[in-house]
């Protein structure tokens, strides 16, 4: 409570030093009492309490004590020389302690550095400074800014979307996934990714989304047919959507708002093809699975005995999670700051709490409100060691000198540069949080890509995207591994599955530099000319990803096919980077002859077992379930278009109103409007055929009367 105060308290004032500090020292208290209430001995108890002592001398000496802003070269501060190693090794080491030895070791290795930078040949080489000028600077290094945005809003971010669930959003959510998905093919699978995107989009974090939903959709996939493996890798891949779906997007999302200096909303807007890309390849792998594996009437079950929540309930549980949804989004959207954002939108769900009364018992959410802190706190004094490496990074000159490595290494081509990104970003977002790695990415890789004329926004998009994939590259997968422990299976077949599934995602960076158009509003092309057709070459490149890499389109795919099917997404992807025509006629013409040989073969496997393509209703084998399910597919994607369109009018992206960082704001606006309109009214009129088709082919037939 005392940092929610903390953020009250700093409202309509610029964050100053001292409420830095403060929440430095809150936020750390936090965490080492934590492990003090977790001790079983009186060693481990006098130990932590101990470094609790420690860690507040600490930060009262540099929120009371210290004040000067910067050292000057040889100036010796012998209180900041003796307190600044406490400090830094306290933080270092419960970060430690709730992250495990990357995120630490990777703090140590550049606090050895800041003091031996001379030392280190070539490149790396920097510049020689006395121990306590390297002291004091190491000691205001960790107060930068990453660490100032968690004392503006990002712990406050973390909290309330760690709480939204716990305060009563989950029923309405799991019963909105399970209802939409249980006439489909794969539901329960389906309903994984539903209900693991829906809560995702409030809490922006794909580990903990697992720890949300997994325990609700793994079981219900395990009832419904699929193995161990296969749910949970299911569940990893549809909750590290999260930092990627709007309309919350995560902590990544408000930093990256906040260092290009745009309104949140435009992140928004970015997300929207990328978000629907990758539920997109997922569904339709899933999709695929259950109908190559006979999973076809498989629903989204639930517990034994478990009774259906009344109607009552479901509407107190989505307000719970729409509507405080709804307060960031409208306050973001007309450019609101992002502190005062996170706050309204805390104390709207905490009011909903109160009046909606959907989760009463107090010992869940004592329970929920201490996790939350403790996670939100201990993601605090990550970004302290992240603004120490930023600052080390900065005053040794490390990132310019990068920037030639990489530029050398690519030999000035934009490609290979950001296949090194995307490299380097796999490797890192394992071991760090999804921040971290964003801003490591944004410091080295952003200035060379930019140079290399890849639009800014559109360099930074990449590294906040391969943030969103860090919890499932292995080997250090923290979605993959808890949901392998919620399933009870082994870890390293689970990551198996999860690459499966999951490759064309790591592949769709590429996308975003070849054509930043994909983006809406990152720098790229706006014309409708331009961006219709390459939202449509990305949506066939990613769904013969999917049904490649399972073998299936309405029937198993034979090898001949299906190596033609996965050459398909590799020429959109090239036909995108070198902007040549034919390449995309060809990937259109090879998938619309895999298509329709995979349908003759499926109409020539119905006539084989005497089966009518149009009995019992059914247009060319479609049954009428399966008509009334494409019905309402489209129907909900007409209503989630239609809300987020609603939400851009609203916004600065409106017509008549310009933002002044952009140009051709105009342009951008218009496409997006067209865009929306034309996504909204296909989908209608898409949701109307499917409905009347089924009502019609639904209806009972009256036999000849019996002589």
């Amino acid at each position: 409570m005392a940092s929610v105060g903390l953020q009250v308290w700093q409202q309509g004032q610029p964050l100053t030093a001292d409420a830095t500090r403060l929440h430095m020292a809150l936020t750390g208290s936090i965490v080492i009492l934590a492990f003090i209430r977790a001790q079983r001995s009186v060693l481990g108890w006098l130990l932590h309490s101990g470094a609790l002592v420690a860690f507040l001398i600490a930060t009262y000496y540099f929120l009371r004590v210290w004040t000067r802003s910067a050292p000057l070269p040889g100036e010796s501060d012998w209180g900041a020389w003796i307190l600044t190693p406490v400090l830094t090794g306290l933080v270092l080491f419960y970060v430690y302690r709730a992250f495990g030895l990357a995120f630490a070791l990777l703090g140590i290795l550049f606090v050895i550095y800041a003091f031996y930078a001379h030392l280190f040949p070539g490149v790396l080489e920097g510049p020689e400074n006395t121990l306590s000028w390297t002291w004091s600077r190491l000691g205001r290094s960790m107060f930068g800014d990453p660490f100032v945005l968690a004392a503006e809003f990002v712990w406050l971010l973390v909290f309330w979307g760690l709480m939204l669930t716990a305060v009563g959003a989950g029923p309405a959510i799991i019963w909105f996934s399970r209802k939409l998905a249980q006439s489909t093919a794969g539901g329960a699978a389906l309903g994984s990714v539903l209900s693991s995107a829906l809560v995702g989009s409030f809490t922006g974090a794909g580990a903990q989304n697992v720890a949300i939903t997994g325990p609700v959709t793994i079981p219900a996939m395990r009832r419904a047919g699929y193995t161990k493996e296969m749910a949970a890798a299911v569940e990893a891949v549809a909750s590290n959507g999260a930092a990627i779906t709007p309309p919350v997007l995560g902590a990544v999302a408000f930093v990256m708002a906040n260092l290009l200096n745009i309104p949140f909303i435009l992140v928004i807007v970015m997300t929207l093809v990328p978000a629907s890309l990758w539920y997109l390849s997922t569904g339709l792998h899933l999709v695929a699975h259950a109908r190559k594996h006979g999973l076809v009437n498989a629903p989204f079950v639930t517990e034994a005995g478990a009774a259906e929540p009344s109607t009552w309930l479901l509407v107190r549980s989505a307000a719970v999670g729409v509507v405080p949804v709804g307060v960031l989004i409208y306050m973001v959207s007309v450019n609101e700051a992002l502190d005062r954002a996170v706050l309204f939108t805390f104390f709207t769900t905490a009011a909903l709490w109160l009046t909606m009364r959907v989760e009463t018992r107090i010992d869940v959410l004592v329970d929920a409100v201490r996790s939350a802190a403790v996670s939100a706190s201990a993601f605090s004094l990550v970004l302290a060691v992240l603004a120490l490496v930023t600052n080390v990074i900065s005053y040794t000159a490390l990132g310019s000198r990068l920037d030639e490595l990489i530029e050398v290494a690519s030999g000035g081509y934009a490609i290979i540069a950001l296949g090194l990104m995307v490299v380097v970003a796999a490797i890192l977002a394992g071991p760090l949080p999804p921040v971290a790695m964003y801003l490591i990415m944004v410091i080295t890789f952003a200035p060379v890509l930019t140079r290399m004329g890849v639009p800014y926004q559109a360099s930074h998009f990449v590294a906040f995207y391969m943030g969103s994939l860090g919890t499932i590259v292995p080997p250090i997968a923290q979605s993959t591994l808890i949901a392998s422990v919620i399933a009870n299976t082994d870890y390293m077949r689970t990551n198996w599955q999860v690459l499966r599934i999951a490759w064309p995602l790591f592949v769709l960076p590429v996308l975003f530099v070849a054509a930043p158009e994909l983006l809406l509003v990152a720098g790229g092309p706006t014309d409708l000319g331009v961006v219709l057709p390459s939202v449509g070459l990305a949506v066939l490149a990613y769904a013969f990803a999917a049904l490649a890499t399972v073998g299936w389109l309405f029937v198993t795919i034979r090898p001949y096919t299906r190596l033609i099917a996965t050459l398909v997404p590799f020429l959109v992807f090239w036909a995108m980077y070198t902007d040549t025509t034919w390449a995309g006629a060809v990937a259109a013409a090879a998938a619309t002859a895999v298509f329709v040989r995979q349908w003759a073969l499926y109409l020539a496997g119905m006539r084989a077992q005497g089966l009518s393509p149009f009995a019992q209703g059914a247009i060319a084998g479609v049954s009428v379930r399966a008509q009334r399910g494409l019905g309402l597919t489209s129907a909900a994607l007409a209503l989630i278009l239609a809300f987020a369109w609603t939400v851009l009018v609203a916004s600065p992206l409106a017509p008549g109103k310009q933002f002044q960082f952009a140009r051709g704001i105009d342009g951008v606006t218009d496409s997006i409007n067209v865009v929306f309109l034309g996504s909204i009214a296909s989908a209608v009129l898409l949701a109307g055929f499917f409905f009347g088709l089924a009502r019609w082919r639904g209806r009972p037939r009256s036999s000849a009367a019996a002589p």
